[in-house]
């Protein structure tokens, strides 16, 4: 908004710098050339009201969209110097009197931190303030074997972990986390989980068993 409210103030004061002076050293031909082109456009428009009712409606329809074009380009120059600027600090939490960070601060603290994970290939992160609060939005490439569940969820808690507990401040809402995974190189088949196999019990060898007779006693006389 602040470049284009200086773009529309330099265009409008290089137009007075040139017009105002000329009029002031040389009112005469100026106001001249001024009404020689408002009698060259009344003379375009009663050429138009002689013309025929199709010529007429055509040559009004193209006023009409000329007039509706400038309209909305003032109406929304309007717009953007009444639109409130986006907040650029955010509020500190747990400090005596104000303290505020900002976005920028953030942004880097966290494209900085994300980016030492694991399988992050390009972290970019978005720090919007809402004054109080802060709303962070993560956009991370990763590599093609990562798991992306598990590294959204990780890229998740560092974010929170960052923002709440080392900077000190309050989240808006959940972190968002964006993941776009790098697809595989071309010839290389994607890997697949191999299946973990149980260990095979060694074959028991059954051994013979071993008979040993009774041993037979001597009878003694009652016996006998």
């Amino acid at each position: 908004m602040n470049t284009i409210n200086r773009i529309v103030v330099v265009l409008l004061l290089i137009a007075l710098a040139i017009a105002l002076p000329a009029v002031v050293i040389v009112p005469g031909p100026i106001i001249g050339a001024l009404q020689r082109s408002l009698m060259a456009l009344n003379d375009s428009l009663m050429v138009v009201a002689q013309a025929g009712a199709a010529e007429q409606m055509a040559f009004f329809l193209v006023r009409l969209l000329i007039a509706v074009l400038i309209f909305l380009i003032f109406l929304f120059l309007i717009i953007l110097e009444l639109r409130r600027p986006r907040a650029r600090t955010v509020a500190i939490q747990g400090v005596e009197g104000r303290a505020e960070l900002m976005t920028d601060s953030i942004a880097a603290h966290l494209a900085y931190h994300v980016d030492q994970i694991p399988g992050v290939i390009k972290v970019k992160p978005r720090v919007i303030s809402k004054g109080k609060a802060v709303r962070v939005e993560i956009y991370a490439e990763t590599g093609p074997h990562v798991e992306v569940p598990a590294k959204a969820q990780e890229v998740q808690q560092v974010v929170t972990e960052i923002v709440e507990q080392k900077l000190g401040l309050k989240l808006d809402r959940e972190v968002k986390v964006t993941i776009k995974a790098a697809p595989y190189p071309k010839g290389l088949p994607p890997t697949r989980p191999v299946p973990v196999k149980q260990p095979e019990k060694p074959a028991v060898t059954p051994q013979p068993l071993e008979i040993t007779p009774a041993s037979e006693e001597p009878l003694t006389e009652e016996e006998q």
